[in-house]
């Protein structure tokens, strides 16, 4: 015995992909993604990476250690970063990089062993 509800097959599958790709869609999180990479050769403390409406923090940050976060910025922005050395020098840059609200976007940020703070890659998707 076989019901028939009123859909034909290809109606089925085309709205079983709509809802797919919706909740696939739904489940990204937006925003940049912001990886620093200690290369200093020694812990930094306090990292602070800045941008509009938010900030992400991470105490300690050992060598060759990697940090991520996600940054979702209120409006137009660009990234701020600063930290501390082991002996207690404080560093802050502002770096060149563009983003919006809702941007996808991963930017790598890696912290050299003279301490300066380079953006490495930035990757878009």
């Amino acid at each position: 015995m076989i019901i028939r509800i009123g859909c034909s097959w290809n109606k089925f599958i085309v709205l079983c992909v709509i809802l797919m790709l919706t909740l696939v869609g739904c489940s990204k999180k937006s925003g940049v993604v912001v990886s620093v990479k200690n290369e200093s050769g020694g812990n930094i403390r306090n990292l602070k990476v800045s941008y509009v409406g938010g900030q992400l923090e991470k105490e300690i940050l050992n060598n060759l250690d990697v940090f991520s976060g996600n940054a979702n910025p209120t409006s137009e922005s660009h990234l701020v970063v600063e930290f501390e050395d082991d002996k207690g020098h404080k560093v802050r840059k502002e770096l060149d990089v563009y983003f919006e609200r809702n941007y996808r976007r991963t930017i790598l940020v890696t912290v050299t062993p003279n301490l300066n703070i380079e953006v490495k890659k930035e990757i878009s998707l």
